[in-house]
């Protein structure tokens, strides 16, 4: 990808727009189709049969991954240090949680849909974890992984491979919705489509009130290393409903208060807040 001017702290929106509507309008078709054809359903129990072949332990790490406080603590993890191009992932961030939550929860509440254990009986579906029933559509799991990738690979340069394995991780955590048996295809297709426009609006908000200075301040950086202790301690302790996913739920958590009393003491020692080398390098403008 080339470099833009330095000005410009968010990668121009203007580019992930020109691509976004024809793929937004596809996931959303598809869902759409899959809801009027009543292909939802026979597609739901294939999926579902399919990935009961690999173990439970996968599918459960999987959702814990796609919870927001996980992709919070991750956003966090790939931002160290204090300069300003290591804070244009949090500027982003810090926009597509509201957003996302937004298009999220809204739609959940519009429709009222019950997820498959709601529908099917207990010996025609496989559930991993606490059985969910209630506010189907969209899967909030794809739209923080989708608008989470999106948000990355306009804010970092990445190479094929890691665009392929950020692409190919958020996949993942959408089947494992299906694997779970949480959510219909049609809720993963909705919420992928509704994490590109969350991504897209967060990358606009960005670029035109952009903080990533700001949020290389002293106080701002105390600020951020408060939040990922907490929200790593709240990782160590929220009951997730994926017993399962435990392992990988604690290597969050204890990572998250990690970075945060290392983000401290840079914040104490301004000397060690020099720039960290990370597996991405900062998106110049």
């Amino acid at each position: 990808m080339s470099s833009t001017s330095t000005s410009d702290s968010i990668a121009s929106p203007a580019l992930p727009m020109r691509r976004l509507p024809l793929a937004v309008a596809a996931l959303l078709l598809g869902a759409l189709l899959l809801r009027l054809t009543e292909a939802d359903l026979p597609l739901f129990r294939s999926l579902n049969a399919l990935a009961a072949v690999l173990p439970d332990t996968l599918w459960s790490g999987l959702s814990v991954l796609g919870l927001g406080l996980s992709i919070g603590l991750i956003g966090l993890a790939l931002s160290p240090g204090r300069e300003r191009g290591a804070m244009r992932l949090i500027n982003g961030l810090m926009w597509a949680f509201p957003l996302g939550g937004l298009l999220s929860h809204v739609p959940k509440r519009l429709f009222v849909q019950l997820r498959p254990p709601g529908v099917l009986p207990p010996d025609q579906l496989h559930v991993i974890g606490d059985p969910l029933v209630h506010l189907a559509m969209p899967s909030g799991h794809a739209l923080a992984a989708v608008a989470f990738v999106w948000v990355v690979l306009h804010t970092r340069h990445c190479t094929a491979a890691q665009r392929a394995l950020l692409w190919g991780m958020a996949a993942a955590v959408a089947l494992s919705r299906i694997a779970v048996g949480a959510h219909w295809p049609s809720d993963v297709l909705a919420g992928a489509a509704l994490g590109l426009v969350a991504a897209a609006l967060s990358l606009r908000a960005a670029q035109r009130w952009d903080l990533s200075g700001l949020l290389t301040r002293r106080r701002a950086q105390a600020v951020m290393a408060l939040v990922q202790v907490g929200a790593g301690l709240a990782m160590l302790w929220t009951t997730t409903g994926y017993p399962l996913g435990a392992p990988l739920q604690w290597a969050l958590g204890l990572a998250g208060v990690a970075g945060g009393l290392l983000r401290l003491r840079w914040v104490a020692v301004p000397a060690l807040a020099a720039r960290q080398p990370g597996w991405m390098t900062e998106r110049a403008g």
